[in-house]
C-alpha cells in the first residue's frame, strides 16, 4: 500500500488502492516495540556473538538475567555492564571474557562487581 502513494495518509492509501482494484492486506499481529533492556552490555564484540559465549551466559546466570533481557549500550537506561573495555558510565566493569575464562583470580575479582550489579538490578 505504501508504494502506491508513500506520502498519503493510511486512509488515503486505502482509498487509492480500492480505486485501483487492489485488495488491501492488513498485518494482524504486529510485534510491539521492543522492551528496554534490563541490562545493557558494552563490549568490543557484537552482542550476537556474545550471546553464544558460555562465559557470558554464566555471568548472566550469576546475576539472574536471561539472554532476552540484555541489550546494547543504546537499549534503554538500565544498568551498564562493561566487558573488556572502559565505559565511563558503566555500573560494573569486568575484564574480557577471555580473561575471565583463563584466570581464576580474574573471576574472584569480578564477584564483588557482579554482586553490586545484581543488587542494583533487584532494586530497579
Amino acid at each position: 500500500m505504501s508504494r502506491i502513494a508513500p506520502t498519503a495518509h493510511p486512509a488515503e492509501q486505502l482509498r487509492l488502492a480500492r480505486a485501483l482494484g487492489l485488495k488491501p492486506l492488513r498485518v494482524r499481529d504486529r510485534p510491539g516495540p521492543a522492551a528496554p533492556a534490563r541490562l545493557r552490555i558494552a563490549a568490543t564484540e557484537t552482542l550476537e556473538s556474545l550471546m553464544q559465549d558460555a562465559m557470558l551466559l554464566a555471568v548472566l546466570r550469576a546475576i539472574d538475567i536471561g539472554v532476552h533481557e540484555i541489550g546494547t549500550e543504546a537499549a534503554g537506561d538500565g544498568p551498564l555492564l562493561s566487558l573488556g573495555r572502559d565505559a565511563p558510565h558503566a555500573d560494573a566493569t569486568l575484564p574480557g571474557l577471555v580473561s575471565l575464562r583463563g584466570s581464576a583470580a580474574a573471576k574472584r575479582a569480578a564477584w564483588p562487581a557482579l554482586r553490586r550489579l545484581r543488587r542494583k538490578l533487584l532494586d530497579a
